[in-house]
């Protein structure tokens, strides 16, 4: 009798020991280790941000915009569409994992866009004439009044242009050539991505892309006059 039950005992407990090790065998793409998110905020000139697709892009990660975030309140992707991408702070989470393999994975996930009112300032800005084309650069809104604009679009640290009101007889005397600056102060935008831009009064005057604009003057500057 004992020798029965001591056949029938030892082919259980292999069997019982195999069950157990193989419990224990992993993939090599299974999961073995799971770190702590980190937080990651990135602004629009580091992104590339995709409206059709509701996605964005940092650091070869792309993360999917939902319709909303939060409360739902502020959160609302139609309300970003809306906004000046560079006043927008792109938020997601990156937590990394580490297989069996030994292989790092790196998960992104969606946090939330924060919009950021931009600083205003205001300061004098004088613009070379030289070589410039003057009647390319003026917007004549009413001939009779001598209603004229100028644009300028000439400053490469601004990522936009404006147009301010300028007498005709300063454009006159401009395209003279004697009178080679125009000084004018502009109110722009810092945004809280360093980049700058003209604040603009939409429909100001009847025209678009009009600046917030004042004492306009020209001048003749001897340090501009090419040898």
């Amino acid at each position: 009798m004992k020798k029965r039950i001591k056949s029938l005992t030892i082919p259980t407990l292999a069997f019982a020991c195999c069950l157990i090790t193989s419990c224990f065998k992993h993939s090599p793409d299974d999961i073995e280790t799971v770190f702590k998110p980190t937080d990651v905020t990135a602004y629009y000139n580091e992104v590339t941000i995709d409206w059709d697709s509701n996605t964005f892009t940092h650091d070869g990660f792309t993360i999917s915009i939902p319709e909303k975030w939060g409360a739902g309140f502020y959160g609302k992707r139609s309300l970003f569409k809306k906004y000046n991408p560079h006043d927008i702070k792109f938020c997601y989470s990156l937590q990394k994992k580490i297989t069996y393999g030994g292989e790092e994975v790196y998960v992104a996930s969606f946090d939330e866009l924060v919009k950021v009112e931009p600083k205003q300032e205001t300061k004098i800005f004088d613009i070379s004439t030289v070589g410039l084309d003057i009647d390319s650069k003026i917007l004549v809104k009413d001939e009779l009044i001598n209603d004229c604009y100028f644009k300028y679009d000439t400053n490469n640290d601004f990522d936009n242009f404006c147009y301010f009101k300028i007498a005709k007889n300063d454009v006159n005397q401009l395209k003279e050539g004697y009178f080679n600056q125009i000084s004018v102060k502009l109110r722009y935008l810092i945004h809280i991505d360093n980049s700058l831009s003209f604040a603009i009064s939409e429909g100001k005057d009847g025209l678009n892309e009009i600046g917030y604009y004042s004492d306009v003057s020209i001048s003749h500057n001897p340090d501009l006059i090419s040898a």
